[in-house]
């Protein structure tokens, strides 16, 4: 599982959990480390992260920040100064900042700026802090042909509370999609999927699910066990996420090698008892968000 941090607002966080965990989910708070005067001396080096395969025009990329000093310990990203030097060909669409803690226990202040990009050619990012810089390069290859190799078959979001052997007030936002090859002829692949809820985002995640011509298929069942899920979302204190529309943008790639974008919007089922939910047909397949 990966932790995804995009689109954290109050409670809330995606379900994908890793090493790092945002404050709040286990253990006592721990006051977060902010860089002081001389944070730039100190710094040994900075590592940016981010997906930079297939990316079209009217894409979004979030980027991760890890900055740590000659000692090792991670230095807070929060002052971090973040720009785009070809901004003809991209934006910073937004910048979301959170604590996150480390294996050691300790919490930085982070920020995870976001790229949306405008036009093909080649896009680089700059993230300074102090007198330290590094940069990340992105290729936009394409704008997305029209006609999608796949056709979305029904798409719905269901909240219910997640069975826990203690009273713990989780409440679980589970993405159901289904779709379908329409032409009964060729094949297709998804490659990429991004499920939004009112407040949060898994992000873009990427993985290969096929579909044989004309073949149904559920997109992402579920797991019994909660935390093996990539693509559900969970409020932690159990308050529910606001009135809104869900969202599916999945990233289909047809048997020619083309690559498109569908999307589909359904409202949230809510209070949902018992769900009957789907499990995985390829439990050894998974996601990387």
């Amino acid at each position: 599982m990966s932790i995804s941090i995009d689109r954290l607002s109050g409670g809330f966080v995606a379900a994908a959990l890793s090493a790092l965990c945002v404050l709040g989910c286990a253990g006592d708070a721990v006051a977060p480390e902010t860089p002081g005067s001389n944070a730039g001396s100190e710094i040994a080096s900075v590592q940016l992260d981010a997906d930079t395969t297939a990316i079209e025009v009217g894409a979004r990329r979030d980027i991760a920040i890890i900055i740590r000093a000659r000692n090792g310990r991670r230095i807070p990203s929060a002052e971090a100064e973040v720009s785009v030097l070809t901004s003809a060909l991209a934006e910073i669409d937004g910048v979301r900042f959170v604590d996150v803690e480390g294996a050691d226990g300790r919490v930085t202040a982070e920020q995870v700026p976001t790229v949306r990009f405008r036009a093909p050619g080649h896009v680089v990012v700059r993230v300074r802090i102090g007198t330290v810089a590094k940069t990340i390069d992105f290729d936009v290859r394409y704008t997305l042909p029209a006609g999608p190799a796949l056709v979305v078959d029904t798409f719905t979001v269901i909240e219910y509370r997640a069975p826990c052997v203690w009273e713990c007030p989780y409440l679980v936002y589970a993405p159901l999609l289904t779709l379908r090859e329409p032409t009964g002829v060729v094949g297709a692949e998804v490659v990429a999927v991004e499920f939004t809820i009112p407040g949060m985002s898994t992000g873009l995640c990427s993985g290969v699910r096929a579909y044989g011509p004309g073949q149904r298929l559920q997109l992402n069942g579920m797991f019994e066990y909660l935390w093996s899920n990539d693509l559900i979302f969970v409020s932690l204190d159990g308050t529910p996420v606001p009135d809104g529309l869900a969202t599916a943008r999945v990233h289909v790639r047809s048997a020619n090698g083309g690559v498109s974008v569908i999307e589909a919007t359904a409202p949230i089922q809510r209070g949902v008892v018992n769900p009957v939910l789907p499990p995985p047909t390829w439990p050894t397949l998974g996601w990387v968000c």
